[in-house]
């Protein structure tokens, strides 16, 4: 089955919709446990597993000095019930000192603690470098942000990133690029969306119908600037069912530069004699209906199904358990932070979705594992893979994009969730690439 969790958390982080694909960004300033030290720091936020924040400052010499270090956000539950969510900073190093000596400089990598996290935001937010972590006082070395803002990328002017970024970086040119005008080029083919989405079962319908949003949503996007048609086909609510599915898959006869996507997102399960290492839909919404052939479908029949039309473009995702039935639910806290669609390289993206033949099946968990999400931002599996396509897509992207970086970058970040979640456990999700 699949497990999701439904208590209705929204985080710090408000989504915010931009133009295309991308990151979040914030600037974040704070000072020094003594209070002689201002910090600006620019953190560049694609997931709670993948952040990097940029530091400036002047030390008390007067010398000018910028640091790095990653941040990786998870949620805790205080003894008294408060939600605090944390970003951990690792892995400090400076990157520019003004006097061109850095060997004899080091940096603390700093950690953010946002109190008191509800429907309505957050209380306080609070820093504090590693080097006080591990003392017992360790709270009186807490000291409050002076502010966090969302930052625009269209408004990165040369001056600003030059603060972080050496104009000989990679990153320096890459942030400059949101807010230079892109032509848009036009694509010749379709992609068409069939999404199987169990809105109506009563323990996971609101994550569900969380999932059906996401995914309607971006692919709508991710069409509108490609400038290519789109269609699809959402089977969810008490059109649920095996029936549709198979006059969906009927229905669909897309040409061969075409781009064809299935989602599912729902209860799955394993028969005890299944070959297949990839996951069974439980195609019904009715508690009181048994599991049978007439009201189940293996996702890898539905791969090889719509790969047979012979479209140039085939995904194929499950976002479901992968255990044997009986598998129970099980609640816990959500730990993403929601995120930003922001401008990318619409080069990038075009390379993705209109130059590239591929077939790609990929489920949220192996065999014998249950998948886990949220009523907020959904099923982890599907919220990573999209935060991974907006970091494949991203100025900031590095090297071609592929689409086994992004299954395989959503799979990590999956793991990573249910690693820093209280009742879930590790998914490590199964994938093929051809």
């Amino acid at each position: 089955m699949k497990t999701k969790i439904q208590l209705a958390l929204i985080l710090f982080l408000q989504l915010v919709q931009i133009d295309l694909l991308g990151q979040n960004f914030y600037e974040v300033i704070w000072k020094d446990v003594n209070q002689d030290i201002l910090y600006t720091g620019l953190l560049i936020y694609y997931s709670d597993d993948d952040a990097l924040m940029r530091v400036k400052y002047n030390n008390q010499q007067g010398i000018y000095i910028v640091a790095e270090f990653e941040c990786k956000g998870k949620y805790i539950t205080m003894n008294n019930g408060d939600q605090k969510y944390i970003l951990d900073g690792i892995d400090a190093k400076v990157v520019y000192s003004s006097d061109g000596n850095m060997a004899d400089k080091a940096y603390n990598a700093d950690n953010f603690y946002f109190t008191k996290v509800t429907d309505q935001g957050f209380d306080k937010l609070y820093t504090i470098d590693d080097q006080y972590l591990q003392r017992s006082n360790r709270s009186s070395f807490l000291r409050e942000v002076r502010s966090w803002k969302e930052l625009d990328p269209k408004q990165f002017t040369s001056e600003y990133v030059y603060n972080f970024f050496n104009n000989d970086e990679y990153y320096y040119t890459a942030l400059l690029k949101y807010n230079t005008p892109v032509e848009v080029p036009t694509g010749e083919s379709t992609l068409h969306l069939i999404l199987v989405s169990n809105t109506q079962v009563p323990d996971i319908r609101l994550s569900c119908a969380v999932d059906e949003n996401t995914v309607i949503n971006e692919l709508e996007n991710i069409s509108q600037e490609l400038k290519i048609g789109f269609s699809r086909k959402v089977i969810s609510g008490i059109a649920f069912s095996k029936d549709a599915v198979e006059t969906a898959l009927e229905e669909l006869q897309p040409l061969s530069n075409d781009i064809v996507i299935f989602v599912y997102s729902g209860h799955g399960f394993r028969w005890r004699n299944q070959n297949s290492a990839y996951p069974t839909m439980a195609l019904k919404y009715l508690r009181t209906e048994t599991l049978s052939q007439n009201n189940t479908m293996s996702l890898e029949s539905v791969y090889h199904n719509i790969v047979a039309k012979g479209a140039r473009l085939n995904i194929i995702i499950g976002d479901c358990c992968n255990s044997e039935l009986g598998a129970t639910n099980r609640n816990g806290l959500i730990s993403l932070a929601s995120r930003n669609m922001s401008q990318g390289s619409i080069q990038r993206l075009k390379s993705l979705f209109l130059d590239t033949r591929s077939n790609v099946i990929a489920a949220a968990a192996r065999s014998g594992e249950t998948s886990c999400g949220s009523s907020v931002d959904g099923g982890y599996f599907i919220s990573s893979f999209f935060q991974s396509i907006d970091k494949e897509v991203s100025y900031l992207g590095g090297q071609t994009p592929t689409w086994r970086n992004i299954v395989t970058r959503a799979i990590n970040s999956a793991n990573y969730k249910t690693q820093n979640l209280s009742g879930c456990e590790p998914q490590n999700g199964i994938y093929a690439v051809n």
